[in-house]
């Protein structure tokens, strides 16, 4: 069936015309990018900077120097360190947020650790729910909830470890979560 301008209406649309349309989501999502968080969470020498630096295909974090041999036996307290790598898969700009947690699960009592990435956690659903029950949202909100958890399990030949299945326990209701066997 043609129309008064010739073209004929029966004509199924392209695959991709959904992404070349400019008022499409995913062309918009295309030029701005789509923001993915994960989290990766392990104790230390399991591979965490490894995965990180081959899943983005480049030097996203240098390996750590040497540390002083005086100091080698004294567990660091766990951070978060955030990485942000921009990068493009079959024409659409991701941005891969990653939140790195050094130190967790080095120490004797790892009680602190599971609480801090409670709370991190908590804290972005806090944030998100905060901004959705504005009147005036801002246009400019960044979503920072946690799409996935990496957890790297110490790969000791028997069974998961008390640590392990502690921490999928506990953040298993709050956030999706992948284990890696380091």
């Amino acid at each position: 069936m043609k129309d008064g301008s010739g073209e004929d209406q029966n004509v199924a649309p392209s695959v991709y015309s959904h992404v070349s349309r400019p008022g499409s989501h995913r062309y918009k999502n295309a030029k701005k990018g789509l923001p993915f968080n994960v989290m990766l969470v392990g104790e230390s020498g399991l591979g965490r900077t490894t995965f990180l630096n081959t899943l983005c295909e480049r030097m996203v974090v240098a390996k750590p120097e040497k540390t002083n041999i005086e100091q080698a036996h004294i567990a660091e307290p766990m951070q978060f360190k955030h990485h942000t790598v921009e990068m493009e898969e079959d024409g659409m700009k991701i941005i891969l947020n990653i939140i790195d947690t050094p130190g967790f699960g080095d120490g004797i009592d790892n009680e602190n650790c599971f609480m801090q990435i409670q709370e991190y956690l908590e804290t972005q659903f806090d944030e998100v729910l905060a901004e959705e029950n504005r009147i005036k949202r801002n246009t400019k909100f960044r979503d920072s909830r946690v799409h996935a958890l990496v957890y790297f399990i110490t790969p000791t030949g028997h069974s998961l470890r008390e640590i392990d299945i502690e921490m999928m326990k506990r953040l298993g209701s709050r956030v999706n979560i992948i284990p890696v066997i380091g």
